[in-house]
């Protein structure tokens, strides 16, 4: 009988539908158990993480183990030639929190916009006078770029017209027409967007040219008190800092993951 081990916590739900479904036991978080995740692998076949490190130490004494289930988007905390040269399967769950990245990339935006975090510190020393010395504006009539069309950025743009922006896409893998098709002006050259815009939103994945997504951008084209939140998994590199910088000096409120 095949065995599951869930090394993270994850929704109720989904531990129910695990307990429910028939020829499978299963170990999870809200077992009592004294043995290490290493000593639960022994007789897995197989593991749904989160947060957890899959890599060799961990998969050590998982003899049995054919499946690797990561909940989220990414797998950088997943050895995957391991994965591969043992013949274990991995697999993600791409849809899972492609909405809540997507409002956190608009509470980003919201929260530059307002300087909640400056003016909430402020409030919090006792200095209740800050409303003419904080510089605020309203997200409505703006415009905004985003970079990467994909599960998230679709929705991405999806809020920021329900806030009366002006939205700009810019994806080299997502036709033109496409774009257009769904209400929003396709930006064939990044750095054309960056000139026009006032925030851009970045959700770039790790694809061959994604990881050099920041290094490639020329911050003297960033328009003084523009916004760059990005939710781009690992985007900002230490050769990126530079750029990041010199943005910021400029004028460039950069609030990074």
């Amino acid at each position: 009988m095949p065995h599951i081990v869930v090394a993270d916590p994850i929704h109720p739900d989904g531990i129910e539908r695990l307990l429910q479904a028939p020829g499978v036991t299963l170990d999870h978080p809200g077992k009592p158990t004294n043995e290490t995740l290493a000593e639960r692998l022994r007789h897995a076949d197989g593991l749904i993480v989160r947060g957890t490190r899959v890599d060799e130490k961990l998969l050590a004494q998982a003899t049995r183990l054919k499946i690797v289930c990561r909940h989220g988007v990414g797998y950088d905390l997943v050895d995957v030639p391991l994965l591969t040269k043992r013949g274990i399967a991995l697999m993600i769950t791409p849809e899972a929190n492609a909405a809540s990245v997507a409002e956190h990339t608009l509470m980003l935006m919201l929260s530059l916009a307002r300087n909640v975090v400056s003016v909430s510190a402020a409030v919090r020393r006792g200095e209740w006078r800050v409303r003419d010395k904080s510089a605020t504006f309203e997200l409505g009539g703006r415009s905004v770029l985003v970079v990467g069309f994909g599960r998230i950025g679709t929705r991405v743009a999806r809020l920021c017209t329900a806030f009366g922006m002006k939205v700009m896409v810019h994806d080299p893998y997502i036709p033109a027409g496409t774009i257009r098709g769904s209400g929003y002006e396709a930006i064939k050259q990044r750095d054309e967007g960056l000139v026009h815009r006032q925030v851009a939103h970045r959700r770039i994945a790790e694809r061959h040219h994604g990881r050099g997504e920041q290094r490639a951008r020329d911050p003297r084209r960033e328009p003084p008190g523009g916004l760059a939140p990005s939710r781009a998994r690992r985007w900002l590199r230490l050769g990126h800092l530079p750029a990041s910088v010199s943005s910021m000096r400029r004028g460039v409120q950069a609030r990074l993951r």
